[in-house]
């Protein structure tokens, strides 16, 4: 019963939507979503390096029930060091010295970790989430019992749309309307055109 519900919900947004597309100065966006945000969205500019002005950065209430709003990762100092040596060539990370290489440099606007200190390496937030299958690049590190202990907020780049949180827009009564102009800043809905797909 509950694939037959979420099938004709599905359904109804379809045909409710038919024949519209959701524009910004006239042009269809590129509609980026992620699963859940951690609390808030990430500007485009900061993960894509081009900034476009529907894709900015907006709070996403209603995530924290999500199994994916929060993580944790343990690495034993040797696992951690060997693994990010190999990913970061010239680190020269050290097991017993990873309190004193390993340094969050810069946030960005959102709370997502820009650039962090490895040793004698710097990198992006996105490079050490992908070098450890980080959920997000909202994290945080603590060392204890000679390891690192990693905690994220979120799951996916953090641009566009939030699903959790639309759903949880949705859930208190908004419209699809409401939500993507939540999410998408200063979009309009427009007839689909013969050019548009």
């Amino acid at each position: 019963q509950r694939q037959m519900c979420i099938r004709d919900r599905v359904c109804r947004a379809v045909e409710e939507t038919k024949g519209l597309v959701c524009a910004y100065d006239g042009e269809p966006i590129q509609a980026l979503f992620h699963a859940v945000s951690g609390g808030r969205t990430e500007d485009a500019v900061a993960v894509f390096q081009n900034a476009l002005p529907y894709l900015t950065s907006v709070e996403s209430q209603g995530e924290e029930g999500s199994a994916d709003y929060r993580a944790e990762l343990f690495f034993s100092g040797a696992e951690l060091a060997q693994r990010l040596n190999a990913a970061f060539p010239g680190a020269g990370l050290d097991p017993a010295k990873l309190p004193q290489q390993l340094e969050l440099l810069s946030r960005t606007d959102s709370g997502r970790v820009e650039e962090l200190r490895l040793g004698a390496r710097t990198a992006t937030g996105r490079q050490l989430r992908q070098a450890l299958g980080l959920n997000s690049t909202n994290f945080s590190l603590s060392f204890e019992d000679g390891g690192v202990r990693i905690q994220t907020l979120g799951y996916g780049h953090g641009v566009g749309m939030s699903q959790v949180g639309a759903n949880a827009m949705a859930a208190q009564g908004s419209s699809y309307r409401e939500i993507l102009q939540h999410y998408y800043t200063g979009v309009a809905f427009a007839p689909l055109r013969a050019g548009d797909v």
